[in-house]
């Protein structure tokens, strides 16, 4: 086999089996909002004081509280409010998704979804805050060892002037 018969291969197949977990992703969006909502995880616990945190904590879970609520938060927004199928969301990064979700609604879904696909996760944070760092006139604050600027969020490794 070629060496650029191979790439392709296998770059194929990364792309299908991220397609795959994106896919199941949003599903499991869907069925830890059933189990929260419900309060399922009291039965699944077997204890009526269980808490949603104690839910999350369990070691077959293997994903933080904060995350399943990402995954909550895009299933609600998504396939609940907006009505959309999870054909039309799947194979869209889920960091993505989650970043546009204060500002998509019915009427700029599909101009939103369409930017999604093609802008990259930090061009999609300067669309987001509307400023652009090569017109910013950065304020600067010191982070441990990186410098960011207050405006538009661009990160400098040495400070800048």
């Amino acid at each position: 086999m070629s060496k650029s018969l191979e790439a392709f291969k296998l770059h194929q197949k990364a792309t299908e089996l991220l397609n795959l977990s994106n896919s199941s992703t949003l599903v499991l969006g869907e069925i830890f909002y059933r189990i929260q909502e419900k309060k399922l995880y009291k039965t699944i616990l077997g204890d009526p004081q269980a808490t949603w945190s104690m839910y999350c904590a369990q070691p077959e879970i293997g994903k933080s509280k904060g995350h399943i609520s990402k995954l909550i938060s895009i299933y609600k927004k998504y396939i609940k409010e907006l009505k959309l199928k999870y054909k039309d969301i799947t194979g869209l990064d889920i960091e993505r998704l989650y970043m546009i979700i204060k500002v998509v609604n019915k009427e700029n879904a599909d101009e939103w979804l369409a930017r999604i696909k093609t802008l990259s996760r930090p061009d999609l944070k300067i669309l987001l805050k509307g400023v652009d760092p090569a017109t910013c006139k950065h304020e600067i604050e010191e982070l441990p060892a990186k410098w960011r600027c207050k405006i538009c969020g661009e990160i400098f490794t040495t400070k800048p002037e």
